[in-house]
């Protein structure tokens, strides 16, 4: 039996919605405590280099709590980390000639 697969990439139109999407997202995460959830794990043992911690936005609120940084730097790190992340994205996306791009 063949099944195929019809892979769809979706994208903004715009880099402009992007990167606010991009910020609304994060503003959102640390209305719902992000913060609180970074300071918690950090208090049950772990750390900085932890795996799970090494990623974007953990990675920005662990150097505010360290004190490496003032919030409105972690913040803009952080969202502009995810800006550059979804740029890698697209640029894979379009390497690919097997999935479709759409724009959303």
């Amino acid at each position: 039996q063949n099944v195929e697969f019809e892979f769809i990439g979706l994208v903004h139109k715009d880099k402009e919605s992007l990167k606010k999407r991009i910020e609304n997202r994060v503003k959102k995460r640390l209305e719902e405590g992000a913060l609180i959830e970074v300071k918690n794990l950090l208090k049950e043992g772990y750390t900085q280099t932890s795996p799970g911690l090494q990623t974007i936005g953990y990675k920005q609120l662990i150097e505010f709590l360290l004190k490496k940084i003032d919030h409105q730097t972690a913040i803009r790190s952080w969202i502009t980390k995810e800006i550059q992340y979804a740029k890698r994205q697209l640029t894979f996306i379009k390497k690919d000639k097997n999935i479709k791009i759409v724009s959303v």
